[in-house]
This record gives structure tokens, C-alpha cells and sequence, in this order.
């Protein structure tokens, strides 16, 4: 896939259950990806990928986010932006180590007007992802 993608302007994403899969086998397949949203820990990847934190911004206009968003953790993160109330949402995503699409498509829900989205500190894979699914979306993005 790696020659494919070398000559033609295309991009993936790549989705599966990382709890089904023994770490080896995901330890010798994500050394393939020449772009990805960071490496998770080996207790993660034997965990089932459950490490997720979501803290309320002081002002309660957003979260941090922080660890890993996928199926395993997309009802809290549900939860966690449902309950966020601000008409400009803020969320801190520094931490972030890993993102699915479903747990992207939750977060870009908060892109709906009247709502503004601002992101600080996206990955760059997440953005790209973003770009792909969501081409010209209006979402802020702030890094350092």
C-alpha cells in the first residue's frame, strides 16, 4: 500500500479492534503506518485501549482530553460533550494518543452552529482525518 499511496495524492484511515489482536501482531503492523496518531503504551494495547481522561475546563467551556477515544471509551466521551453547555467549545487535546473515526464524528458534532469549535493542540493525523471527512470544515484549530 506504501507504493500506492507514494505516487497518487490519497490517504487511509486505518480502524480495527486493537483488544482483538495480541500485542506482536499490532506491535509489527503499526511500524507499516507512515503516519499515525502516536503509540500507545504496551498496558493500553493489552487493556483493551481503555485509557481515556476527560477533565471539565475551569471555566466550563471545554475539556482536556487526554489518552486514547475509540469504541471502548466513546460513551464517556459522549457524556463528557453532551454535557458541555458554552456556545464556544474549547477542546484541549495535547494528550490525545489515539482517535477513532466514530470518536471523531462525536467531537465534530460540536461544530454545528450556533456552536464554535475550537481545538488546541490537535495531532496532526487528527487534522488530517478531519480534512478528509469533513472537507472545509470551520472548525478553529490553535497549536504551539
Amino acid at each position: 500500500m506504501n507504493e500506492v499511496f507514494a505516487t497518487r495524492p490519497a490517504a487511509t484511515i486505518c480502524q480495527y479492534q486493537r483488544q482483538r489482536f495480541d500485542h506482536a501482531l499490532l506491535s509489527s503492523v503499526r511500524g507499516l503506518h507512515t503516519d499515525q496518531l502516536g503509540a500507545e503504551t504496551e498496558a493500553n494495547v493489552q487493556g483493551g485501549g481503555s485509557g481515556l481522561s476527560l477533565t471539565a475546563l475551569p471555566d466550563g467551556t471545554g475539556l482536556h482530553i487526554d489518552g486514547e477515544a475509540d469504541l471502548a471509551t466513546r460513551a464517556a466521551l459522549h457524556a463528557a460533550l453532551s454535557a458541555l453547555d458554552a456556545e464556544v467549545v474549547h477542546l484541549r487535546l495535547a494528550g490525545l494518543r489515539f482517535i477513532d473515526a466514530g470518536c471523531l464524528t462525536e467531537i465534530m458534532a460540536l461544530a454545528q452552529p450556533p456552536r464554535h469549535l475550537v481545538l488546541h493542540d490537535p495531532p496532526r493525523i487528527m487534522q488530517r482525518m478531519m480534512d478528509l471527512m469533513w472537507p472545509g470544515n470551520a472548525v478553529e484549530k490553535w497549536s504551539p
